[in-house]
Protein backbone atom coordinates (compact mmCIF):
# COMPACT_ATOMS: atom_id res chain seq x y z
CA UNK A 1 0.00 0.00 0.00
CA UNK A 2 1.56 3.65 -0.82
CA UNK A 3 1.86 6.42 1.62
CA UNK A 4 -1.39 9.18 1.17
CA UNK A 5 0.03 12.05 -1.04
CA UNK A 6 1.15 15.15 0.51
CA UNK A 7 -1.26 18.31 1.41
CA UNK A 8 -0.11 21.35 0.00
CA UNK A 9 0.37 22.18 3.53
CA UNK A 10 2.94 20.03 4.14
CA UNK A 11 4.88 20.12 1.04
CA UNK A 12 4.62 24.06 1.73
CA UNK A 13 6.09 23.04 5.29
CA UNK A 14 9.52 21.47 3.80
CA UNK A 15 10.32 25.10 2.61
CA UNK A 16 11.00 25.80 6.00
CA UNK A 17 13.01 23.16 7.10
CA UNK A 18 16.75 24.63 6.46
CA UNK A 19 15.83 27.81 7.34
CA UNK A 20 17.06 29.66 10.21
CA UNK A 21 15.10 31.21 13.25
CA UNK A 22 13.16 34.41 11.69
CA UNK A 23 15.81 36.53 14.54
CA UNK A 24 18.74 35.80 12.66
CA UNK A 25 17.90 37.45 9.38
CA UNK A 26 15.39 39.65 7.75
CA UNK A 27 11.93 38.27 7.02
CA UNK A 28 13.12 39.24 3.21
CA UNK A 29 15.92 37.01 3.56
CA UNK A 30 13.99 34.16 4.57
CA UNK A 31 11.41 34.94 1.57
CA UNK A 32 14.50 34.76 -0.63
CA UNK A 33 15.69 31.50 0.60
CA UNK A 34 12.45 29.26 0.79
CA UNK A 35 12.88 26.58 -1.83
CA UNK A 36 11.81 23.22 -1.57
CA UNK A 37 14.15 20.06 -0.91
CA UNK A 38 16.14 18.08 -3.96
CA UNK A 39 13.21 15.22 -2.98
CA UNK A 40 10.45 17.80 -3.82
CA UNK A 41 12.11 18.56 -6.69
CA UNK A 42 12.69 14.67 -7.71
CA UNK A 43 8.95 13.80 -7.22
CA UNK A 44 7.61 16.51 -9.61
CA UNK A 45 10.31 15.14 -11.61
CA UNK A 46 8.58 11.34 -11.75
CA UNK A 47 5.53 12.46 -11.67
CA UNK A 48 5.86 14.95 -14.70
CA UNK A 49 7.36 11.88 -16.70
CA UNK A 50 3.99 10.08 -15.91
CA UNK A 51 2.32 13.02 -16.92
CA UNK A 52 4.33 13.29 -20.39
CA UNK A 53 3.83 9.56 -20.88
CA UNK A 54 -0.07 9.43 -20.28
CA UNK A 55 0.42 6.59 -17.45
CA UNK A 56 -0.10 9.43 -14.05
CA UNK A 57 -3.19 7.95 -12.13
CA UNK A 58 -5.71 10.36 -10.82
CA UNK A 59 -4.25 10.44 -7.55
CA UNK A 60 -0.73 11.41 -8.80
CA UNK A 61 -2.64 13.55 -11.16
CA UNK A 62 -3.78 15.46 -8.22
CA UNK A 63 -0.42 14.70 -6.15
CA UNK A 64 1.77 16.95 -8.78
CA UNK A 65 -1.68 19.37 -8.82
CA UNK A 66 -0.32 20.27 -5.14
CA UNK A 67 3.36 20.34 -5.62
CA UNK A 68 2.42 22.73 -8.83
CA UNK A 69 0.62 25.03 -6.60
CA UNK A 70 2.89 25.22 -3.96
CA UNK A 71 5.95 26.34 -6.29
CA UNK A 72 3.96 28.68 -7.90
CA UNK A 73 3.20 30.01 -4.15
CA UNK A 74 6.90 29.92 -3.68
CA UNK A 75 7.32 31.63 -6.73
CA UNK A 76 5.08 34.99 -5.59
CA UNK A 77 6.79 34.63 -2.54
CA UNK A 78 10.62 35.43 -4.00
CA UNK A 79 9.04 37.76 -6.58
CA UNK A 80 7.62 39.86 -3.68
CA UNK A 81 10.88 39.57 -1.89
CA UNK A 82 12.74 40.81 -4.89
CA UNK A 83 10.23 43.77 -4.94
CA UNK A 84 10.53 44.58 -1.62
CA UNK A 85 14.54 44.26 -1.07
CA UNK A 86 15.11 47.00 1.67
CA UNK A 87 11.90 48.12 2.88
CA UNK A 88 10.97 45.48 5.19
CA UNK A 89 7.98 47.11 7.35
CA UNK A 90 6.21 47.20 4.00
CA UNK A 91 7.03 43.99 2.64
CA UNK A 92 6.21 42.06 5.99
CA UNK A 93 2.68 44.09 5.37
CA UNK A 94 2.07 42.71 1.86
CA UNK A 95 3.30 39.46 2.84
CA UNK A 96 1.09 39.23 5.45
CA UNK A 97 -2.19 40.42 2.77
CA UNK A 98 -0.80 38.08 0.61
CA UNK A 99 -0.91 34.89 2.83
CA UNK A 100 -4.42 36.03 3.86
CA UNK A 101 -5.90 36.16 0.43
CA UNK A 102 -3.91 32.87 -0.49
CA UNK A 103 -5.66 31.29 2.38
CA UNK A 104 -9.25 32.76 1.72
CA UNK A 105 -9.36 31.34 -1.83
CA UNK A 106 -8.96 35.32 -3.11
CA UNK A 107 -6.98 35.25 -5.69
CA UNK A 108 -6.87 39.55 -6.23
Amino acid sequence: MSAAAPTEAEIFSHAFVDLDSPDTGSILRMAENLRLPQGDHDRVDQLSAKARDGTISSVERAELDKYLRVGNFLDHIHAWALRHNGNSRAAYEELLRALLRQGSGDKS
